[in-house]
């Protein structure tokens, strides 16, 4: 019996009736063999309810191409299985792709794919670290889709490689639109006026990089004599030396989280080892004095994280 991999496509908003959006996608990672060499992406579509059924019930309920097997194209009309024969879709494994991001439109009766071969990270040497990309903070695409977001303090030129080396980059001309404080700076670098560590948001495919300061704080009800904690943080201080934020201070046995520039509008929780964008609370399970510091370069792990000592 021949193995397959299933995945979920998705609509912008499934509370929306389904004849006002009949719009799926779906972002699939392009398929490796057990080598770990790109393997054709052989792919049809299948309707939620057959999802799980055996036999006939199964296979006579494929979506695929509409004009038989094998079919390449990246704008294509959609059709049934019919009488058994095969018309499944395949993108070749030597159009580059790391990723397929695929469109269905059910009221249309058409599917669109767009091969995606943007790395999972870029990353940002400049002056402010020697430029050195070996030892650059790291931003990543999660989908693979050319937006790319993460953190650095910069401070001067600087510019993106799309590794660790200089092997491949992405400078000023690159991109088209520039929030405040960005301008050309030698050569092809990007300049950044006044030093700060910095949300960065480098979208490749529309041309556009924002730049937003931070500064970060511990905030919640293990803060010690804070009146509404959730409101009120306590200020950490940049290392820059060994690339994070920290702290020492009294705090409860009780939750908090960090977040930036006193607001809510970027910050970061859920576990020490991975900290995600409005993530869950973390915990102190003990009474005391903790140092704690927080780490978002991505420069020696792939994750955010943060460590917490208690040193009395």
């Amino acid at each position: 019996m021949d193995t397959y991999t299933q995945y979920k496509l998705t609509r912008a908003d499934e509370s929306v009736d389904i004849y006002d959006d009949p719009v799926w996608t779906i972002m699939v990672p392009a398929p490796v063999d057990g080598q770990g060499l790109r393997a054709d992406f052989w792919f049809n579509i299948v309707p939620q309810s057959a999802v799980g059924k055996d036999g006939n019930d199964f296979w006579h309920n494929l979506i695929g191409s509409d004009q038989g097997n094998g079919d390449n194209r990246l704008e294509a009309g959609l059709a049934y299985k019919v009488n058994g024969a095969d018309n499944a879709f395949c993108q070749p494994a030597n159009d580059g792709a790391t990723f397929y991001k695929i469109t269905i439109d059910m009221m249309d009766y058409k599917m669109t794919v767009e091969p995606l071969s943007y790395g999972q990270f870029i990353y940002v040497p400049g002056n402010h670290q020697n430029w050195s990309p070996e030892h650059a903070a790291a931003l990543r695409s999660p989908n693979f889709d050319g937006y790319y977001e993460g953190y650095s303090y910069l401070n001067g030129d600087f510019k993106f490689t799309k590794a660790r080396n200089w092997d491949a980059e992405y400078n000023f001309n690159d991109f088209t639109t520039f929030s405040d404080g960005l301008s050309q700076g030698g050569g092809s670098n990007i300049n950044m006026a006044t030093p700060a560590f910095y949300q960065i948001k480098a979208n490749v495919l529309d041309g556009s990089l924002t730049c937003t300061p931070t500064s970060w704080g511990v905030v919640g009800p293990a803060q010690v004599g804070v009146n509404e904690p959730w409101n009120n943080d306590t200020d950490m201080t940049y290392d820059k030396e060994n690339e994070c934020w920290t702290v020492t201070m009294a705090l409860n046995d009780d939750k908090f989280k960090f977040r930036a520039n006193d607001s809510w509008d970027i910050n970061v929780g859920g576990s020490v080892d991975e900290l995600v964008q409005d993530g869950g609370d973390l915990n102190i399970p003990e009474a005391g004095t903790y140092t704690i510091k927080l780490y978002l370069t991505r420069s020696t792990k792939e994750q955010y994280y943060c460590t917490i000592e208690r040193i009395q």
